[in-house]
């Protein structure tokens, strides 16, 4: 509903429009009566308006000054002016302040009703289309703070080959995220390959050291070339522009990508290998990826170096030759630190041979089995001892002898602690699980419950449960119950829904059988039995 201010210096004039006419079928709320200046702006500052009818001569003011004095308040006003005069002055004036309409006295209601009835219908269009540019605006700034992602996106799509670089899907990619490019435009492809860490990190602390990386990178570069950072697996894809004006310059790109080395290592405590790649169209820097990818693939020696595509000789050999150590009898006598010291002995010895990147896949098959084979023979489950990315990412893990160790060191301490644990004595375990039942009678316990406070296998500890004690786990828990539930009710006063509750029946009845089943009688005739004695 829209609000309607009628202002003349004339009463009758004023109730002649306000009361006069029928408004009742317009969407008019309120109509607001105002005698001169002062009134009108009395009104204005409480009441909400939309639409001004107005005299323009009045004495001591005119309908100019009060269309003024409105729209300070109300600039979205919509005003129609009223004259007993068909002076051409007003009119052009009216014109030039933006006025809806110039309505000349006298004029039949009709007349004032229907130039009202197009004023209202202006002022709901400009509202919807205010309400349009509002949302248009909340839309954009998403839009604005989403935009960094999405163009990351369109060039990790780009280099993995997911979409195809068509002129026309250039072009319109390049309108819809604001990017500089072409088709035709030559950019300079540079892998940043993230060896490794010198220190020990949470997945937190990598990811967030990931990031400043990312960020370290482009301001770097940004000093060099103009172009992207994007995110890859295991590192950063930076992709270069040099402009028109500048010449691509190896020797230029070579001691940035140093200095981005040499930050890295003071700052992140992190070795970069960074593989620089030669100018390609936009639309071919899917091929020129793979290019360097295979590059970093075969190269497992070289780490904190600047390394330029056809200059190097890739290293596709060593795994046949070279002899891993056995260290399945260091690890069966919990001597972890000893094998791991074999196997690095073994990663010196393959630096010096030079041997390839496939010794390092056919050692990390050679880990990946023996951690499957000995938690098998414990009965232990490799879940519930590694994570899935742990054991299964063997391209990142091969990509360097500075992963292999890090990740061998890792695995190895895992595999190792796991098998400490099973291996204990088994009475001293199922001694721990009866210890972890009785102080938990109150809580609903599973069977992987108890299996992960001793970190067994859930159907190996039920066996081993039942080779000790000679009853299942639920059957020693259910009996420790009920003897709670025995010495409550012959020592206490406690209401037996409560000492229910207490031995981890949530439900009186469900109790109630569950004790005549074990005691013979029910929890009542027991606690009576006890008093009358």
């Amino acid at each position: 509903m829209y609000n309607m201010l009628v202002v003349d210096d004339e009463r009758f004039a004023v109730q002649g429009i306000s009361r006069a006419i029928d408004w009742r079928d317009l969407p008019i709320g309120c109509i607001h009566e105002a005698y001169g200046l002062k009134d009108a702006a009395a009104i204005a500052a409480e009441h909400k308006l939309h639409l001004l009818i107005v005299d323009i001569e009045m004495p001591g003011t005119s309908g100019f000054e009060v269309m003024d004095k409105i729209k300070e308040s109300h600039p979205d006003i919509e005003t129609i002016f009223l004259t007993a005069h068909a002076d051409f002055s007003y009119a052009q004036r009216a014109i030039q302040m933006g006025s809806y309409d110039y309505i000349l006295k006298p004029f039949d209601h009709d007349q004032l009703k229907a130039v009202v009835r197009d004023a209202i219908g202006k002022i709901g269009e400009d509202e919807e289309q205010h309400l349009f540019l509002q949302q248009y605006q909340q839309y954009l700034g998403l839009w604005e703070k989403q935009r960094p992602v999405l163009v990351e996106r369109f060039w990790q799509d780009l280099l993995q080959g997911r979409t195809i670089p068509t002129d026309g899907y250039l072009a319109y990619a390049a309108e819809l995220y604001g990017l500089p490019i072409q088709a035709d435009d030559r950019v300079v492809p540079v892998l940043i390959s993230l060896e490794s860490w010198n220190q020990k990190l949470t997945a937190r602390e990598e990811a967030i050291l990931e990031f400043a990386l990312g960020n370290i990178a482009s301001e770097t570069f940004g000093g060099v070339y103009p172009g992207e950072i994007v995110k890859v697996p295991g590192g950063q894809m930076a992709i270069l522009r040099p402009d028109g004006s500048e010449a691509y310059d190896e020797a230029r790109i070579a001691d940035t990508c140093g200095k981005l080395i040499a930050a890295c290592q003071q700052y992140l405590h992190c070795t970069l290998t960074c593989y620089v790649g030669k100018p390609v169209n936009v639309g071919s820097v899917s091929e020129a990826y793979g290019r360097l990818q295979e590059m970093e693939r075969y190269n497992i020696h070289e780490v904190n170096r600047v390394m330029f595509l056809d200059k190097e000789e890739p290293r596709h050999s060593g795994a046949a030759s070279f002899k891993w150590p056995d260290i399945r009898v260091l690890l069966d006598m919990n001597k972890h630190e000893e094998a791991v010291r074999k196997t690095y002995q073994a990663f010196e010895e393959m630096e010096r041979e030079s041997a390839g990147t496939e010794a390092l896949e056919a050692f990390y098959v050679h880990i990946v089995g023996l951690v499957f084979q000995m938690l098998h023979e414990r009965n232990l489950s490799v879940h519930d001892v590694f994570e899935s990315r742990e054991l299964m990412d063997g391209p990142a893990v091969t990509a360097s002898i500075p992963r292999m160790k890090s990740w061998t060191r890792q695995t190895l301490e895992k595999l190792a602690s796991a098998l400490s644990a099973s291996g204990g004595s088994h009475s001293a375990i199922v001694e721990r699980v009866c210890q972890y039942i009785k102080a938990n009678l109150a809580s609903e316990i599973g069977r992987d419950d108890l299996a992960a406070v001793v970190h067994l296998n859930p159907a190996y500890l039920s066996r081993l449960f039942k080779k000790v004690k000679g009853v299942s786990m639920s059957d020693y828990m259910l009996a420790e119950k009920m003897d709670r539930a025995k010495t409550l009710l012959t020592t206490t006063n406690l209401k037996v829904t409560t000492i229910a509750e207490q031995v981890g029946c949530s439900h009186y009845t469900y109790f109630s059988k569950l004790f005549r089943k074990a005691v013979g009688v029910t929890p009542q005739e027991y606690r009576k039995s006890y008093q009358s004695v």
